[in-house]
């Protein structure tokens, strides 16, 4: 196996190409209509004349690089004449010649296909330790008709015994007939939560843990005021945050354009429960 070179080899083997053009005016050019074939082994003069300066890897690394470009490609035709450090004639290129030259140019291609196609390891993304807090994951399937208004239906997040970060089907959806609709996740919280850290444009960014999902959200700076003000007026409340699933972090994933509801909860006198309204000023949805 051929051992692949590195960044600062080639860059070394490019430098060295310049100084051959400059010493062998006659034989490397950079102008592709005067490039010609090159005598076969030419290295090895190559390495008798400059032998004190540089390696003979060093050499062939350079000569790749020539001899590997479309250009010097396209001259390697049978019966074509060759040429030595002296721009001298020393010979013409065979049927052998442009065998091997073909084969070496289709390696490259399949090379360079290859590198194109080849699937990219997913990057992990590795979020610090944050201040959770907790919350409960609905997932919310809606479809809205136009004479019945909005279907609402609503189903827990279950956990896959294979993969904690994906979502379980309770039945399997082959053959059953289907009508679009947006998935969407709505998760509730209680509290603020202990550490947020401000983002860009002044948002604020925090981490709740729903049943063990990891689920990383951005508020708007006007919403997070509202959250803070709610925690100070009412005695009990709750944030209703729904948004669609975005990248996967660690554990969990990103909530994207979520919007917001709070919500005071009071307590009924004659049987103990809490009854949910909505708060007047910050009852309705906002897209954050």
């Amino acid at each position: 196996m051929t051992k692949k070179i590195t960044p600062e080899q080639i860059a070394t083997a490019e430098e060295l190409l310049v100084v051959l053009k400059r010493k062998f005016p006659n034989t490397f050019f950079d102008n592709a209509e005067e490039i010609r074939p090159l005598k076969i082994d030419i290295h090895r003069d190559i390495h008798a004349v400059l032998a004190h300066h540089y390696s003979k890897k060093l050499i062939r690394r350079a000569l790749h690089l020539y001899i590997n470009q479309v250009a010097y490609r396209n001259k390697l035709m049978c019966d074509i004449q060759r040429i030595d450090l002296e721009g001298n004639i020393c010979g013409i290129v065979t049927e052998e010649h442009v065998n091997i030259g073909e084969e070496a140019k289709r390696r490259q291609e399949r090379h360079q296909i290859q590198s194109r196609i080849a699937v990219k390891p997913v990057q992990k993304i590795v979020m610090p330790a944050p201040v959770s807090i907790f919350g409960r994951p609905i997932l919310s399937l809606k479809r809205t008709d136009g004479q019945n208004g909005t279907t609402h239906i609503e189903t827990q997040l279950k956990e896959n015994t294979m993969d904690n970060n994906m979502i379980e089907p309770k039945v399997s959806t082959q053959e059953i007939p289907t009508v679009p609709g947006n998935l969407e996740v709505n998760i509730k919280i209680y509290t603020l939560p202990p550490e947020v850290q401000t983002v860009k444009n002044g948002w604020q960014q925090f981490v709740v843990e729903a049943d063990g999902q990891m689920v990383l959200m951005k508020i708007r700076p006007k919403i997070w005021k509202k959250m803070q003000q709610a925690n100070e007026d009412y005695a009990a409340w709750v944030v209703s945050i729904t948004g669609k699933i975005g990248r996967r972090i660690k554990n969990g994933f990103e909530l994207l354009q979520p919007a917001v509801q709070i919500f005071e909860k009071k307590q009924k006198s004659d049987k103990h429960e809490y009854m949910t309204h909505s708060s007047e000023d910050m009852s309705s949805s906002t897209s954050v």
